[in-house]
């Protein structure tokens, strides 16, 4: 089975959509790193990072986990909405 994907790449709006379907394995892979590197990290194992590490730790850092607990749920809500597979 094939899937071939047809631009005319002399359209500025069709080069556009080129470049975008050129960099989706890329993209993939930010959102991959986001899903780990920032909200993992979060819940799991703590940072790399000292100064977040310290952040969370300090005198707001409940607040902090909220927000964080909050973006992270948003995130894969939206990766959801998108019907957008990661794993």
């Amino acid at each position: 089975m094939q899937g071939i994907l047809n631009f005319d790449r002399n359209d500025p709006d069709e080069e556009k959509s080129f470049q975008r379907a050129c960099k989706a394995d890329v993209v993939h892979i930010v959102l991959w790193d986001i899903s780990q590197d920032i909200f993992r990290g979060f819940r799991k194992h703590g940072y790399p990072d000292k100064r977040l590490n310290d952040l969370l730790e300090g005198e707001h850092g409940e607040a902090i986990c909220e927000v964080l607990e909050n973006l992270e749920g948003k995130f894969y809500e939206l990766l959801k909405e998108y019907n957008i597979e990661i794993d």
